[in-house]
């Protein structure tokens, strides 16, 4: 049988000889990559002692007294860094702003932090307060930046 090719006949085999041939090029690397999570997992509290070095920083700051817009940077920042670190210090410093923003009708903060919450209470599963959230903000409103995060949040949401 000259000029026979097993792999046309059969696309599977040849799936099989590609995911074989690959497996073994990755395995020197997945070495690597699992010895490298080894030695993150040994770090972790020292990950976690510097963010909440960060954070403490961010906290000190905002015991001063600030402006309305300075305390609301101040808790944005807080709430960035509290993000994936403690998922309700975060909820709760994003409300801060979301009062802070109402109280001093300046639409466009409004509507950054609503879509932080968004994206906050889809995180925690809080489903229902993240689409009352996105029924509320008009996309028409928003800028270029913002209407990108809004459709990142939408899309997270579903």
């Amino acid at each position: 049988m000259p000029g026979y090719n097993c792999y046309e006949e059969s696309p599977v085999l040849f799936i099989i000889f590609l995911l074989s041939h690959t497996v073994y090029a990755a395995s020197g690397s997945l070495s690597q990559v699992l010895n490298e999570l080894d030695r993150v997992i040994i770090d972790k509290q020292r990950y976690v002692e510097q963010k909440e070095e960060q954070i403490a920083g961010i906290k000190r700051l905002l015991a001063d007294q600030h402006s309305p817009l300075q305390r609301y940077q101040l808790n944005r920042a807080l709430y960035k860094e509290y993000y994936k670190f403690s998922l309700d210090s975060a909820i709760s410093y994003a409300r801060q702003n979301l009062a802070i923003a109402t109280n001093s009708q300046q639409h466009s903060l409004m509507d950054a932090v609503q879509v932080d919450l968004v994206v906050f209470y889809t995180a925690s599963g809080r489903f229902r307060e993240a689409e009352h959230l996105l029924s509320q903000i008009n996309q028409a409103l928003l800028s270029e930046e913002l209407l990108a995060e809004y459709y990142e949040a939408y899309i997270r949401f579903f």
